[in-house]
């Protein structure tokens, strides 16, 4: 089932899979919930240069084991991924930003929210948590280890 309505529990669940993946050590470039003006559904994106380099299975691998061993309570369903090269990350009109080190809403428009094209999509809201275009990618995939788990836990914390 599709998110139609985006919640406080949902931003705070994306927020803690960009926890989680800060701590295993993926390249963020882009993250944020996104919505399409041709689709009800609210769709979790992250974009990473370890997309390109590693695969989208490999990501959303990564995801959906941090969210399962830290119990964060979103569905790989609702989350998609896409290398830097998308033309929405390379469109976007902004500095970087990081919801959690700016602590200021997202300056493309008001409180963290971003409009423009996704894969050709208009985009008609979105909730974002990092834009970073200078990102590289990972030497060697992202694994998750227990050291990982508990760097992630301490950061959600």
């Amino acid at each position: 089932m599709y998110k139609t309505v985006l919640t406080e529990q949902d931003t705070n669940a994306g927020l803690l899979v960009v926890k989680a993946l800060d701590a295993a050590g993926l390249p963020i470039a882009f993250a944020g919930w996104i919505k399409t003006d041709d689709s009800p559904a609210w769709l979790l994106h992250v974009a990473s240069p370890d997309v390109q380099t590693f695969g989208p299975t490999a990501v959303i691998r990564l995801i959906g084991e941090l969210a399962a061993l830290l119990s964060i309570p979103i569905a790989t369903d609702d989350i998609t991924v896409a290398n830097t090269t998308n033309s929405f990350l390379t469109r976007i009109d902004a500095r970087d930003y990081d919801i959690e080190k700016d602590k200021h809403p997202f300056e493309v428009s008001a409180r963290g929210r971003v409009l423009g094209y996704f894969d050709g999509k208009s985009i008609e809201d979105s909730f974002v948590y990092r834009v970073d275009r200078h990102v590289r990618a990972s030497d060697k995939p992202v694994k998750v280890t227990k050291q990982v788990v508990e760097k992630a836990k301490k950061l959600a914390a």
